[in-house]
């Protein structure tokens, strides 16, 4: 199947799943600042697109944006 076929079935739901991961990790996250760890609060959006890859993260927002357009 060629890419762009691939990339147009999965935009929404890839989308989706990093979303879904952004806001797990930052509950993580504050679950821990919560217990008493000294978390800084941007290190959650880090972990997500270190675990993603920064060029895996802005490839799925770039899809999803255009499939907002």
């Amino acid at each position: 199947m060629p890419p762009a076929v691939v990339e147009g079935a999965l935009k929404t739901s890839a989308g989706e799943v990093l979303e879904q991961a952004r806001a797990l990790t930052r509950e993580a996250f504050d679950g821990l600042r919560a217990l008493g760890f000294e978390v800084p609060p941007g290190l959650a959006e880090g972990l997500t697109e270190a675990i993603v890859g920064d060029d895996g993260a802005a490839r799925i927002d770039a899809l999803r944006d255009q499939g907002a357009a």
